[in-house]
């Protein structure tokens, strides 16, 4: 995507709603602009302690492009504790631990991503 315009500081406050339109979390969304690059970073609470947490941070030179990701799900909410991360290399790592057998699983690789990659919006 295109930069026509370099993105700035963001501060957001989040409500996540059933369709029933009952309260299930409340976060926030920061964004903070760096030299040539900018993080943007959405956080959930959940009643139960549980968090949701993603980070990604994209260049703005020309184009955005994703330079790195990073996904942490924590607390009874989730089925299993998980952390996530991939960098503007490719490369990945997956943990994620069972809440109900306590099993740890972790995966790494590469994936081949294209030039532009972002994560769907851009920040």
């Amino acid at each position: 995507m295109p930069v026509r315009y370099s993105e700035g500081t963001v501060h957001d406050f989040l409500e996540l709603r059933t369709d029933q339109d009952s309260l299930l979390a409340y976060g926030d969304l920061l964004q903070v602009p760096g030299d040539s690059t900018i993080e943007s970073r959405m956080i959930f609470h959940f009643p139960d302690k549980s968090v949701f947490e993603e980070t990604t941070t994209f260049s703005q030179h020309q184009v955005f492009v994703m330079e790195s990701y990073h996904l942490v799900e924590r607390g009874p909410a989730f089925s299993a504790d998980l952390e996530a991360s991939l960098s503007r290399s490719g490369r990945y790592t997956v943990t994620s631990t069972s809440h109900k057998t306590g099993r740890e699983e972790r995966y790494e690789g590469r994936l081949d991503l294209p030039v532009d990659v972002y994560n769907g919006l851009p920040p």
